[in-house]
């Protein structure tokens, strides 16, 4: 996969202008293609990688969190034949895949990012809200508070931090009071395609390229883990089927350079 990566961006430099880039508007897709099934129950947890080798490899991690969020992980590896075999240990492949899938920035160009918004709200138990409740700031669930209310408002205040990751004005995803986690509703196309791949919220998959113009893949709902091939002519994700079960499958995306 690195040597693809390498060869892709030593051409854009050798010929002397833009490498070619994923047009939407120009994109033809296939209907979804199962490769595999995948019982979420046997693998226990909560699934959290999908990778793509050259060769046509999947690499799977699931995770277990305890009451305190200490996370006990289980790494397992898809072969070309449908054979799902448990490693010890991350392939370097999937490391070095999911650098570039889930990174902030489009493969190879680094004028194409993401956006990402800090909030921080004071929150209280009765649903007020505001940065500064010294000054009286009236909860507008009453219309009159007591003294004694702001009291307890003020003691039950909590700092909640939204951060909010967008692309091109579309929100990809967001979280409050939580690390960022890239990767996992997301993914870059691999150099040169200058394209992202995304969970919308109705949890259909969507492609939009580096001028914000869009294309949703037909065939697709209750999906997480999008991943770019790494070749860029298909997309892999995983399809809800059951309450644990899960189709691994792929859709061809072509025609789209411009």
């Amino acid at each position: 996969m690195l040597t693809a990566l390498v060869l892709a961006l030593a051409a854009a430099v050798a010929g002397g202008a833009q490498a070619p880039s994923f047009d939407s508007s120009k994109a033809t897709v296939s209907a979804p293609k199962v490769v595999a099934e995948i019982d979420a129950g046997k693998l226990k947890g909560e699934m959290t990688r999908l990778s793509w080798s050259d060769d046509g490899q999947f690499f799977l991690r699931s995770v277990e969190r305890d009451i305190f969020q200490n996370e006990r992980g289980k790494n397992y590896v898809l072969t070309p034949a449908g054979a799902l075999q448990q490693v010890t240990d991350e392939p370097a492949w999937a490391a070095l895949y999911w650098s570039w899938k889930a990174g902030l920035t489009a493969p190879g160009s680094p004028d194409v990012k993401l956006d990402i918004e800090r909030r921080e709200q004071n929150k209280t138990a009765t649903g007020s809200t505001g940065e500064d409740f010294s000054g009286g700031t009236d909860n507008p669930n009453r219309s009159d508070p007591s003294s004694n209310q702001i009291a307890k408002d003020v003691g039950s205040m909590q700092k909640v931090v939204t951060i909010t990751v967008r692309f091109k004005g579309e929100t990809i995803y967001a979280v409050q009071n939580s690390a960022l986690a890239p990767g996992g509703s997301f993914s870059w196309a691999p150099a040169p395609r200058q394209a992202l791949v995304f969970v919308n919220s109705k949890r259909r998959l969507v492609v939009i390229d580096r001028n914000g113009k869009k294309i949703d893949l037909p065939g697709t709902g209750d999906v997480l883990l999008p991943a770019w091939s790494p070749d860029g002519t298909k997309i892999a994700f995983l399809q809800k089927i059951e309450k644990k079960r899960y189709a691994l499958t792929v859709i061809d995306v072509s025609g789209s350079e411009r």
